[in-house]
């Protein structure tokens, strides 16, 4: 409401008080009332110019909140408590990826929640429930560099020509291991396997297993393979081993006989010829579970009370076509001899929220052709995001409104630099999301300056008073003895109605909410509350 202050019966004041200044700003302080309005404001060049922003926008939202409100008091000066601009303003958000590292008390967490089997993360949907705990408010098109443990699986490799050649055994593509030779030292063969496997795979992480199975001419002459299982420790691979032993002709007939009901074959082959038969389409095959088995029961026989955890590295005869040698590792797990449990080794991985936190969709060398790129990257990002946006259109050919991609792909300026950008489908092309974007912060007058406000001017409507009961009249009645007398009442069901149609609101979030009530009469309140500890409470 504006105010208006005639200038007539000021005069007549002045010329007839005994005090006539009193008696004017008397006349004043009566008509003086606070003066409120309600605006929405588009910041221009002129105003990023007053603020000294010479790009157009700001860089934080906290910068916006922070710089706003002086702006607002120059281009509103008379309006006071109450009043409420709307300001809309560049902000410039580029893809911001945060590192997180998951620590022991997030591992707990989820182990007493029951969405995790152990102290890691192993598929995507642990992933996905670490998230959901960590980062439960974080917005769609977020970015995660997430460190964290997952179970490691036994890599198999078996050495190549190339492998032989690198540490020097290349013309016979073998590990001469007769005695008095190099290679008849396991530490020998060791060191020569860890130099190829640190020129082939130089980002193994740590805890990585490898099973490599290696060519091997012994004392009779005859090439046969055998297996080293090493662990990497960041610097070197060191051999996973046990208690060395070797099945003898007594255990072997033991084994035939303990088994003659449950594998009567392989069980007879066992005992007669003092081998395992690994012939596959034999029905004398003894699989690799199988053979766990026999060991078990021999080693529980050499000794029954070894310690959980105990490891055998176990040479066995087998024959094949030919007669030969297995080694078998094994650990004594939960009462059993098995295979050794798989250790954990430490990962990290970029995630991006879309629709479920996943790793962006990366191109590589062939999509880059398939864009028309002489290289494998890009040296224009407007021209990147073109292109990708076309080639979406082809991998995702069932995308639907709203849909998000995250994509990571090279930029080429002086050097590769690798880049993000999520893509928003609108039923007929992906759009990329721009590193400067439009956002909007209401701002409230506190009767001394402009401050950011959140508030929701809400009112009730038919659908709200019938949800809580008050259908009949749409009002709440607040007549003395009536149900809605008390503020506490009409806190309860106002609560009701917002949480009801507010859903997933962040905490601290305000409303301004008009209600009809009946005094006698019909009238028109409001009730000013904020979502604290998941309710609404007065402010």
């Amino acid at each position: 409401m504006k105010k208006f202050i005639y200038l007539l019966p000021v005069l007549a004041l002045f010329f007839t008080a005994c005090d006539p200044m009193e008696d004017i700003n008397a006349v004043l302080d009566a008509q003086e009332q606070v003066i409120s309005g309600e605006a929405t404001l588009t910041l221009s060049d002129d105003d990023y110019d007053a603020l000294n922003l010479n790009y157009g926008n700001f860089s934080s939202i906290e910068d916006a909140k922070t710089m706003i409100p002086g702006l607002l008091l120059d281009r509103y000066p008379i309006w006071g408590e109450g009043s409420l601009v709307n300001v809309n303003f560049n902000l410039y958000d580029p893809i911001r990826v945060e590192d997180y590292t998951v620590t022991s008390s997030d591992y707990n967490a989820l182990l007493d929640m029951g969405d995790i089997q152990g102290a890691h993360l192993s598929n995507n949907y642990d992933i996905n429930d670490f998230f959901t705990y960590k980062f439960p408010q974080a917005d769609k098109g977020s970015y995660v560099r997430l460190t964290y443990n997952k179970l490691s699986e036994q890599i198999l490799y078996t050495l190549t020509d190339d492998d032989y050649a690198l540490v020097g055994n290349g013309n016979y593509d073998n590990f001469d291991i007769r005695t008095g030779k190099n290679e008849e030292d396991i530490e020998v063969r060791r060191e020569k396997i860890e130099t190829i496997l640190l020129n082939n795979f130089p980002d193994t992480p740590v805890n990585q297993q490898y099973l490599v199975s290696y060519a091997a001419f012994n004392n009779s002459y005859n090439t046969v393979i055998l297996e080293m299982l090493l662990e990497f420790d960041g610097t070197n691979y060191n051999m996973v081993t046990g208690i060395e032993y070797t099945l003898t002709d007594a255990d072997f007939e033991l084994i035939g006989t303990h088994f003659s009901d449950t594998y009567p074959d392989p069980a007879y082959s066992a005992g007669r010829y003092h081998n395992f038969d690994r012939r596959s389409d034999r029905d004398s095959y003894w699989s690799n579970e199988m053979i766990a088995e026999a060991l078990d029961l021999i080693l529980k026989n050499l000794d029954p009370a070894a310690p959980e955890g105990t490891k055998y590295s176990v040479d066995m005869a087998i024959y094949d076509g030919s007669s030969g040698t297995l080694n078998m590792l094994v650990q004594l797990d939960g009462g059993f001899y098995g295979k050794l449990p798989e250790t954990l080794i430490e990962e990290t991985t970029l995630f991006a929220l879309t629709d479920k936190w996943d790793v962006p969709f990366t191109l590589n060398d062939e999509d880059y052709t398939e864009m028309g790129q002489n290289y494998p990257n890009f040296s224009d990002e407007d021209l990147a995001w073109y292109r990708i946006a076309i080639f979406l259109k082809s991998q995702f050919p069932y995308a639907e409104v709203n849909d998000m991609i995250a994509v990571s792909y090279d930029l080429y300026n002086g050097g590769i630099n690798t880049k993000y950008v999520n893509f928003i489908f609108d039923g007929t092309i992906f759009n990329a999301i721009p590193d400067v974007v439009e956002e909007t912060i209401k701002f409230g007058h506190d009767g001394t300056t402009w401050v950011p406000d959140n508030t929701i001017k809400y009112t009730l409507t038919s659908a709200d008073y019938a949800l809580v009961g008050n259908d009949r009249y749409n009002n709440f009645d607040v007549r003395e003895g009536r149900d809605e007398e008390t503020v506490e009442a009409r806190l309860a069901k106002i609560n009701t109605i917002l949480l009801n149609n507010f859903p997933g609101m962040a905490e601290g979030q305000k409303f301004a909410v008009s209600y009809n009530v009946y005094t006698g009469a019909a009238e028109v309140w409001e009730m000013k509350v904020i979502l604290s500890g998941g309710q609404y409470v007065l402010q």
